[in-house]
C-alpha cells in the first residue's frame, strides 16, 4: 500500500526488495542475512551487491566492545528489532593508499566520504512496525540522539561553545589590561571531540589541524603491562617536526572499523585515549603510550594512531581550557548523556583586532552549536520473533515503483496514489486526499485498479488544478448503498465539467476511468454547498 498523503511518505524504501530481512545459514544458530538490493534512505542510496550476512559484515569489523554489536544467536528475548545504521566515514590517503598524491612529496589532504553501512539488532516490546519505531527512537534518545522522521537522520543533541580564557589579574596603572585571545602563533583549525563518557562525564579530545595527524601502526604493539605501557611503531614517518608525537601529548588508537582490501581498512571513528610516555623516535618510528589496549582493541586487523594536543575531562558545567591555547570550550545537551564521537571544527587567529572575530565560524562563539560530525542515518528494516529457535520475520521497509515501471504504467505524474483499499478503510480518506492537495499545488491522485466505494459524497474545492486519474484500466468508482452522491462540486465548473474530468483521463496514456454517474447529484440551486 502506497502512503496515503505525500507529505507523509516515508523518507525510506526499496524498489526491488532490497534489505528485507531472510533467516540465516542455520536459523537455530540465530543469525540471520539481509537481501541485496537497493534502499534509499533519507535522500543517499545505498546498495548491496550480495546478500549479507549479519555476522560478518564488512562494515563492521570493529565489533568487539562495541555496545551495539549483539552476537549472532537467538535471543533471551522473544522480539528483536532490526535496524540499518548509517555513518558518513572520512577516508584519507592513510587509510586508502589509492588517494595519496605522490607528487606532492608526502602531506597530502586528499580524503573522501564513505558511507558504512551497520545492522543493528536490539530486543524491543513492540509487536509492529510503528512501535519498534518509536521504541528505537527512545532508545537513541537515551543515547544523545534524536531521530528526524523527515529525512531519518540521527542529529545529537549536545551542543558546544567557544570563549577565550581572560586574564587573572585586573589591570593597573603599572600593567595595563590585557586581551583574551587564542596564544598560538598562526593560524589554526581546532578540533574538539567527544572522545569517551565516563560515569557520566564526557573526556573531550583537541586537536591542531582538524585532527588529521594519523598513522598506521606497523606489526601488533608491544605491551608491558608490568609497567603498564605499550609500544608502538609507525609505519610511515611524520612529515615533519610538528607532526612528531610528543611527551605528554593525547593519542587515540583506533581499531580497523571496515575492509577496503586485503590489506586496507577505514579507521574507526574514536578509540582508545592515552597519553604519550615517551616521545617519538625518529630513528626507530616508535613512540610508548602511558597505558596498555584490551585484547579487543588488539585483535584488530589493522590498528591506527591519531595524535591530538590534549585531552580534558568535563566534570563540571561552564568553560573548560583547552591546554594552554587561551581558549575554553562548555559543552551541553538536552539528553541524559553525550553521544561518543560528535566533534566541533573551528579556526582561530592570534592578534586579531578587536573589530574582526578572532573565531570562524563566528557562530560558534556567540552561542552553542551542534556537531559538525558526518551525517548518520537510522531505519528499521523490520521485526524478527523467535520461537523454538526459528525466526518469523516481518518486514517493516516500504517498496516503491521503479521507473521502468513507473513508466510502463505512465504513473511519473502522480503526486499519489491510493487503491480501493485505502479509500474503504476510512469514510474521509479520499476527502481528506483531496483537501490536502488543493492548497495552491496543482497535483495529480492516481486511482489503482479496483472498485472505490465511496461512503460518501466527495467535496471538490475551488483552487489549484486537481486531477483524478486512473493508474491503469480497471478502476470503477461508484457510492456505497445509503450514500445519496459519489462527488459534487463546490465550485470551479458544473457538474458536467467533473464527471468529464472523472469519465476521460488524459495522462502520459489514455486510460477511461468508469464512474457511477447515476449516483452524482448537482449543486442546489441557490449555489455552492459545503458538504
Amino acid at each position: 500500500m502506497c502512503s496515503l498523503r505525500w507529505r507523509d511518505c516515508c523518507p525510506a524504501g526499496t524498489p526491488d526488495s532490497g534489505y528485507q530481512i531472510l533467516p540465516g545459514g542455520g536459523s537455530p544458530s540465530g543469525d540471520l542475512a539481509i537481501q541485496h538490493g537497493t534502499l534509499y534512505v533519507g535522500g543517499e542510496r545505498i546498495v548491496l551487491d550480495s546478500d549479507l550476512d549479519y555476522a560478518s559484515q564488512p562494515d563492521w569489523i570493529d565489533t568487539a566492545g562495541d555496545p551495539l554489536w549483539t552476537a549472532a544467536a537467538v535471543p533471551a528475548s522473544c522480539t528483536e528489532a532490526i535496524y540499518l545504521l548509517l555513518r558518513a566515514q572520512e577516508v584519507g590517503a592513510v587509510e586508502d593508499p589509492a588517494l595519496l598524491d605522490v607528487a606532492l612529496g608526502g602531506p597530502d589532504t586528499a580524503a573522501r566520504w564513505r558511507i558504512l553501512q551497520r545492522v543493528v539488532r536490539t530486543p524491543t516490546s513492540a509487536t509492529d512496525c510503528p512501535g519498534a519505531t518509536t521504541a528505537l527512537e527512545q532508545l537513541w534518545a537515551a543515547n544523545g540522539l534524536q531521530l528526524d522522521p523527515a529525512t531519518l537522520r540521527l542529529e545529537s543533541l549536545a551542543r558546544l561553545q567557544v570563549s577565550f580564557q581572560q586574564p587573572p589579574k585586573p589591570p593597573s596603572l603599572c600593567e595595563p589590561s590585557g586581551q583574551g585571545g587564542y596564544l598560538g602563533a598562526q593560524n589554526q583549525l581546532i578540533q574538539v571531540q567527544v572522545a569517551s563518557i565516563d560515569n557520566g562525564m564526557p573526556t573531550l579530545l583537541s586537536g591542531f589541524d582538524n585532527a588529521s595527524f594519523l598513522y598506521r601502526i606497523a606489526g601488533p604493539p608491544v605491551v608491558d603491562t608490568a609497567a603498564g605501557t605499550t609500544t608502538v611503531t609507525l609505519a610511515t614517518a611524520p612529515v615533519d617536526s610538528f607532526s612528531q608525537p610528543a611527551q605528554n601529548q593525547a593519542v587515540e588508537v583506533l581499531m580497523a572499523a571496515a575492509q577496503l582490501t586485503g590489506s586496507d581498512y577505514i579507521a574507526a571513528a574514536t578509540g582508545v585515549v592515552s597519553s604519550v610516555a615517551v616521545g617519538y623516535n625518529a630513528d626507530t618510528r616508535q613512540l610508548e603510550l602511558g597505558t596498555a589496549p584490551d585484547a579487543n582493541v588488539l585483535s584488530s586487523p589493522l590498528l591506527f594512531l591519531r595524535v591530538w594536543q590534549g585531552a580534558v575531562v568535563y566534570s563540571s558545567p561552564g568553560p573548560v581550557p583547552l591546554g594552554d591555547m587561551g581558549i575554553q570550550v562548555a559543552i551541553s545537551t538536552t539528553a541524559s548523556t553525550y553521544n561518543v564521537g560528535d566533534y566541533w571544527t573551528f579556526a582561530v587567529r592570534p592578534g586579531t583586532p578587536t573589530t574582526v572575530s578572532p573565531v570562524y565560524p563566528e557562530r560558534i562563539q556567540d552561542a552553542p552549536q551542534p556537531p559538525d560530525r558526518p551525517p548518520m542515518w537510522a531505519c528499521l528494516l523490520g521485526l524478527v520473533t523467535w520461537t523454538n529457535g526459528t525466526p518469523a520475520i516481518t518486514n517493516c521497509m516500504p517498496s516503491f515503483d521503479n521507473l521502468v515501471t513507473l513508466t510502463e504504467r505512465g504513473g511519473g505524474c502522480c503526486t499519489i496514489e491510493v487503491g480501493p483499499a485505502d479509500v474503504d478503510d476510512g469514510a474521509s480518506l479520499l476527502q481528506e486526499l483531496i483537501n490536502d492537495n488543493s492548497q495552491g499545488v496543482p497535483a495529480t491522485i492516481c486511482l489503482r485498479p479496483g472498485t472505490c466505494s465511496l461512503p460518501s459524497p466527495l467535496v471538490i474545492g475551488d483552487g489549484a488544478p486537481l486531477t483524478i486519474q486512473a493508474c491503469e484500466k480497471g478502476v470503477m468508482m461508484e457510492a456505497r448503498p445509503r450514500a445519496r452522491s459519489s462527488c459534487s462540486a463546490l465550485s470551479g465548473g458544473s457538474l458536467t465539467e467533473i464527471g468529464q474530468r472523472l469519465r476521460h483521463v488524459r495522462p502520459m496514456m489514455t486510460v477511461p476511468l468508469k464512474v457511477d454517474v447515476e449516483a452524482l447529484r448537482p449543486l442546489a440551486p441557490h449555489g455552492p454547498q459545503r458538504r
